[in-house]
């Protein structure tokens, strides 16, 4: 029996690599002419919006109920675009009567034909935003080429680590995705200069994130984070950052030496009622107030033979904030406001003191943070 293409996908895991096979080879192939042709804006077909797997055969479901019963079902305009209903149709009719893996199958080879429409089109973009996938399909064949994959509106319970192997990969979107952590391996996508990852369920951010040295566009909105580390200000291309919608109180003071374009930083704990149960002035140990004493006053020529114990904690030093000495232990959490930057007023930072007469005498200071700091 001879089956119009046209009418249904592929489904055959052989067919699929054949048609692979063939994509490369034509793409490989030498050129000897070039074959123009002259269209009329008339002849241009108009483009359908694609639309979810699931919502097609929500829509298809509702075409066969009854009156009595399309009460039960959303009741809105058909939108299906006659091409889409004549493509997934007999797919639908399938997977609807399907379940489990047989069902997982049907996604898998909406997911193949999208790869396949990639490859025909250079391999550089590659969206599989609303597939509804849980994995990542393989992505073998565009680990050269791929610049931007988008697989917003997903069911990703982790982060897909496959996509490390993308070596030219760009943008990465993975909004709307119940995704609750990022893992420090991140760092591997070192041409990275777009990451959306809004509306998932993080609460903290890696390290291994602020390796990205290309990093323009950070978007990490919407989520449950608390705190952003002080090695944000080692992206210093970062131009665009979103945090809105988290748990943050302020944003670390490295902060105050990126050259952002665009901030967003609506619906967090930022406001100034918000400051005092943020700060955190409670007595320091005198262990590291003795680090810090010995360290100053630069006590290491005076003694001969320092114990291991002793000189674990003098090994375990940090940068103060606010007068760029050594800094022992937690130190003192406090917040200052910057009078205006990146078209904010009032905008909370973070600092770590290293002692409070450190902190009494940056909290005096007239001059604005950029300058006391950066002298700008």
């Amino acid at each position: 029996m001879q089956i119009d293409l046209l009418d249904q996908p592929v489904v055959s895991q052989h067919h699929y690599t054949n048609m692979e096979l063939l994509i490369y080879k034509l793409q490989n192939r030498p050129q000897s002419k070039i074959h123009s042709v002259l269209l009329s804006s008339k002849e241009i077909p108009e483009m359908s919006k694609r639309i979810p797997y699931p919502q097609l055969l929500l829509e298809h479901r509702k075409q066969n109920l009854t009156e009595g019963e399309e009460h039960l079902i959303y009741t809105g305009e058909d939108t299906l675009h006659p091409l889409l209903k004549s493509q997934y149709l007999q797919c639908s009719e399938v997977a609807h009567s399907a379940k489990g893996h047989d069902q997982n199958n049907v996604l898998e080879t909406y997911c193949e034909l999208a790869i396949l429409g990639s490859l025909i089109h250079g391999g550089k973009s590659l969206s599989l935003k609303a597939y509804f996938i849980y994995k990542l399909p393989d992505l073998m064949p565009l680990h050269e080429t791929l610049s931007y994959l988008n697989l917003s509106f997903n069911d990703f319970r982790l982060f897909p680590t496959e996509v490390y192997m993308l070596e030219n990969l760009e943008v990465l979107k993975l909004r709307n995705n119940p995704i609750n952590e990022i893992p420090y391996g991140i760092h591997n996508l070192k041409k990275l200069r777009t990451l959306i990852m809004s509306f998932c369920l993080l609460s903290s951010l890696p390290a291994g994130l602020f390796l990205l040295r290309n990093l323009q566009t950070l978007d990490v909105s919407y989520n449950s984070i608390c705190s952003i580390p002080k090695d944000i200000g080692n992206l210093r291309l970062l131009e665009f950052l979103n945090v809105e919608g988290n748990s943050l109180p302020a944003l670390p003071c490295e902060a105050l030496k990126l050259k952002l374009k665009y901030l967003r930083v609506a619906n967090n704990e930022m406001h100034p009622l918000f400051w005092r149960e943020n700060t955190c002035i409670k007595p320091q140990k005198l262990t590291d107030l003795a680090a810090l004493s010995f360290a100053k006053n630069n006590m290491w020529h005076h003694v001969k033979k320092i114990p291991n114990d002793v000189k674990k904690i003098l090994d375990n030093v940090n940068v103060c904030d606010c007068c760029t000495g050594p800094l022992y232990g937690q130190g003192l959490f406090f917040i200052r406001p910057c009078e205006k930057i990146f078209g904010i007023r009032k905008l909370p930072f973070m600092f770590q003191a290293c002692s409070p007469s450190c902190y009494k005498n940056f909290m005096c200071q007239r001059e604005s943070l950029t300058e006391h700091l950066y002298g700008c």
